[in-house]
């Protein structure tokens, strides 16, 4: 497999002040450097900030919650030339065009390896998201390897980080952390969860809190389970480490029955078993980590539901939920779960994420982010030897910025004390 070395990262969640331009109308998909990118929702808000760093600039109504965004300009080294040697000559030299179309880490990959399948990117003509037009992915974000999803063939070539070359592990551009959720009113039951119970409530969708309490009568309290769909590397993730096996149908509710945005039309109501999927009766699940906090955090539920949920989210996704400095607008907190007698968050004042316990391999919840390249994309080409060692410069740099209490929710390579080798695997130190 051919590997890229460039500089590394997933960013934070932490963006500079976002520059916006208004783009000309219609899709620019004669832009002399048009890039499609696809894959990790977890992943999105990084891509957003790195590609700012770049010296590009958002379409006025688009924003870092978006699923879908785009830039434009012409990349430069204002914030990035001090950084690492900056970007490559023939990169800062034409004006990129950038369509980003977040759906997950698997169906991104997909993407990758059918250079002819299309989807939805932005209409810049008509602003934020509202008309779309198809086109294939350039590269993918994944949450995890392409060897752990439905689509491990052709083999992507794939850009890693410096960091990563220099541990000598070769995974990836930086580490996602996740964490177990719970709304409200689990929050007030249980405050951790392990992996037998995550294994029953991925086979069955609920099961009782006498899992928890070990007191018979809690039988009819029911546990109840909320998550993504099964394009998701976060799902992917949690599963290897229960462990579950991926491809297998698993049980979940969500909100309506819907799993669309909570609280928009068709997306309100009581929890419900979700809808089915190619896998199964109730398999389906959110296209994205900011909708399962949306969840949890009873956006569109009833006041009358009080039911018990749990689910799966990374730590970007999960700030909506579990940071008060950072709610989702109209969201109730919800709290984080113990998950391997490993709280994931340090502080509540000022909030930090337990990136320590990540770093040493105390905390096992966590994958390393790649970035695979289309199969169509040629070594040498513009994205391959330019556009993408380019974005994850930018990347890698808002990720070296962070602190805990940003909150931080990435990792650096080279600032990890252990490893993987595969997915769900083994943790080892260095």
């Amino acid at each position: 497999m051919k590997i890229n070395t460039t500089l590394t990262a997933l960013v934070i969640g932490l963006a500079s002040a976002a520059v916006t331009q208004a783009l000309p109308p219609g899709p620019l998909v004669s832009s002399p450097n048009p890039v499609f990118i696809s894959g990790s929702t977890a992943f999105r808000a990084q891509v957003y900030a790195g590609l700012q760093d770049m010296g590009l600039s958002p379409q006025s109504t688009d924003g870092s919650g978006n699923n879908i965004f785009t830039f434009t300009g012409t990349p430069n080294n204002n914030t990035l030339s001090n950084y690492q040697g900056g970007l490559d000559a023939n990169l800062t030299s034409g004006v990129v065009t950038v369509y980003c179309s977040f759906d997950g880490s698997a169906q991104g990959v997909d993407e990758c390896t059918v250079p002819t399948m299309q989807q939805n990117f932005e209409d810049v003509g008509h602003g934020g998201g509202v008309a779309t037009f198809t086109h294939g992915s350039d590269i993918a974000f994944s949450d995890v390897e392409q060897a752990s999803t439905f689509f491990p063939s052709p083999t992507l070539n794939e850009i890693i980080s410096v960091g990563a070359a220099s541990t000598g592990v070769d995974q990836g551009i930086a580490v996602q952390p996740f964490m177990w959720g719970a709304n409200q009113y689990a929050a007030a039951k249980i405050t951790s969860i392990n992996n037998y119970q995550a294994n029953n409530l991925l086979s069955a969708g609920q099961c009782g809190l006498n899992f928890w309490t070990g007191t018979n009568a809690d039988y009819a309290t029911k546990i109840k389970l909320t998550g993504r769909d099964d394009t998701s590397g976060t799902r992917i993730t949690a599963q290897q480490l229960v462990p579950y096996l991926t491809g297998v149908a698993i049980v979940q509710w969500t909100v309506g029955g819907g799993v669309g945005t909570p609280n928009t039309a068709g997306n309100t109501g009581a929890w419900a078993l979700a809808p089915a999927d190619a896998l199964g009766a109730h398999d389906s699940g959110y296209g994205s980590g900011g909708n399962v906090g949306k969840a949890l955090g009873s956006l569109g539920v009833p006041g009358s539901d009080t039911s018990l949920v749990v689910g799966y989210v990374s730590f970007a996704d999960g700030k909506g939920l579990v940071d008060a400095g950072a709610l989702n607008a109209g969201t109730v907190q919800g709290s984080a779960l113990i998950y391997d007698n490993i709280n994931p968050i340090l502080s509540t004042s000022p909030f930090e994420y337990n990136i320590p316990a990540v770093q040493n391999g105390s905390y096992p919840f966590w994958s390393y982010e790649h970035l695979y390249e289309g199969a169509n994309v040629s070594t040498g080409s513009f994205i391959d030897a330019d556009f993408g060692p380019g974005l994850v410069l930018g990347i890698d740099y808002e990720i070296s910025k962070q602190v805990l209490s940003t909150p931080q929710t990435a990792i650096l390579e080279e600032n990890m004390d252990v490893y993987r080798q595969y997915d769900g695997g083994p943790i080892n130190h260095f």
